[in-house]
């Protein structure tokens, strides 16, 4: 079975995302609504998938205090996401070529200017 790689983040990151995201009249709403998280990498996960819009923030912090795995996994690890638990049953080439579209599509987004 292949790894998962997890992304080295940090709240830098967090605010750069936002200020990249979102206009400057909502970058303190968007940061005050995150600040209910505690780890960048979920903080950024939301970020990842509201896709610029402020209104799905409240509810996807929401589901990240639930349980923040499935947000985690639904923002780095799409692909995985949707060939399920079947894909680890799969050759092992099969399980790197989806982890490393993964880890590709997720480094892109965060590295976006």
């Amino acid at each position: 079975m292949a790894d998962q790689p997890i992304p080295d983040v940090s709240d830098a990151d967090v605010v750069r995302v936002i200020h990249r995201d979102y206009p400057p009249a909502q970058h303190e709403a968007v940061s005050q609504m995150l600040g209910r998280i505690n780890d960048p990498r979920v903080k950024l996960s939301v970020l990842k998938l509201a896709e610029g819009n402020q209104e799905m923030i409240a509810d996807l912090v929401r589901q990240a205090k639930e349980d923040y795995r499935d947000i985690l996994a639904s923002a780095e690890y799409s692909a995985c996401m949707t060939e399920g638990f079947s894909l680890f049953k799969r050759p092992d080439e099969i399980q790197k070529k989806v982890i490393d579209q993964d880890w590709e599509q997720y480094k892109r987004w965060l590295d976006a200017r």
